[in-house]
């Protein structure tokens, strides 16, 4: 089993519909792959999934709402 490997994404150059994109992808991947123990930290979050969500955010929200309430399948 490999070594968990922490990573930062700094998102301060892409556009929110790029932010919003990696983020929902990125935790797509993680919900169907991982099954350790993990923690997400989504420092201003607010800035892509906002709580009243529109467009493409609807998504990110979505997948934010999933792993935080389901953490594996």
């Amino acid at each position: 089993m490999a070594e968990p490997v922490p990573a930062i994404f700094d998102m301060g150059s892409m556009r929110k519909a790029e932010q919003q994109r990696l983020v929902a992808d990125l935790l797509d991947e993680l919900f169907a792959r991982n099954w350790a123990p993990l923690t997400i930290m989504l420092d201003e979050a607010d800035a892509f999934a906002p709580q009243s969500p529109a467009g493409d955010a609807v998504r990110v929200l979505s997948e934010v709402d999933r792993i935080a309430r389901r953490g594996r399948p």
